[in-house]
């Protein structure tokens, strides 16, 4: 019985102090975690370009530091990439693909490492089967590494823009850079929709030749609970468009209001 009375007072114990530890981030519960996070992006690049031949382009480029051997698990997606895109319209360009290994040797990639593939969320919709993911295996993984993946997608058969992401990722994010780069500037349209109570640094650069020109620094990851909302239900999001004035189209994301919001131009 007294043994069995000291443990019950050890789990007492343990569960307060798991109550401490844990908090409200953002006004966001956060589990505790006194490791810190499992890896960290030194930089997110968007860039988006509209052309006057028809066609558009979006340039994405990550460089990501492995902190923990947690990040390359089962558990975690560090060690691979994924690129959706549309054969039928699109173009996939492989800009740079390397690692570089904590004693700064340069791993280039396996040319094996790009893996072509049906996306999961298309294997029974027959009229999406035209869609392909490419598979990116990084190769020189290893705690202390930086994985650097450069690509661009290009629109082969429109010059329209449009996107509607989260800014927060779910490691933190010491540089996110955005640029815009539109030929029919009078349909440009730029909005950042922000939760207060998530803080970071914004930089909104005018003295260059793009359209839209912003760096964010310093945003701390979000929460991956499983029980809390989607990610752009609770952290600021992007939405960038040149859809034509008075036109009105579709979003693949919610909430509603905001995308229909972005039929409106932005009247500097």
């Amino acid at each position: 019985m007294k043994h069995l009375f000291t443990l019950l007072a050890c789990m007492a114990i343990g569960l307060a102090t798991m109550a401490q530890s844990n908090s409200l981030y953002n006004g966001v519960y956060v589990p505790a975690s006194n490791n810190g996070p499992d890896a960290e992006y030194q930089l997110i690049l968007r860039e988006y370009k509209s052309n006057a031949d028809n066609t558009s382009s979006i340039r994405y480029r990550k460089e990501i530091k492995i902190l923990r051997n947690r990040a390359l698990t089962a558990y975690a997606d560090k060690g691979e990439s994924f690129i959706v895109w549309n054969p039928a319209t699109q173009k996939v360009t492989i800009n740079e693909c390397y690692t570089i290994q904590a004693d700064g040797k340069r791993v280039e990639m396996n040319p094996q490492g790009y893996v072509e593939q049906l996306p999961s969320n298309c294997v029974d919709c027959a009229h999406l089967n035209g869609i392909r993911e490419m598979a990116i295996v990084h190769c020189g993984m290893e705690i202390g590494c930086t994985i650097v993946l450069d690509y661009t997608i290009t629109n082969l058969k429109s010059n329209i823009i449009q996107d509607y992401f989260v800014i927060p990722q779910d490691c933190p994010v010491k540089k996110y850079e955005i640029i815009a780069d539109f030929n029919n500037k009078e349909s440009e349209y730029f909005h950042i929709v922000s939760n207060p109570s998530f803080d970071f640094k914004c930089q909104e650069i005018n003295d260059d030749s793009h359209n839209f020109h912003l760096i964010f620094t310093d945003i701390d990851q979000t929460d991956q609970a499983p029980y809390l909302p989607q990610a752009r239900e609770l952290y600021p999001i992007v939405c960038i468009s040149n859809y034509p004035k008075k036109e009105t189209t579709k979003w693949e994301y919610e909430p509603i209001a905001e995308a229909e919001d972005l039929t409106e131009v932005r009247e500097d």
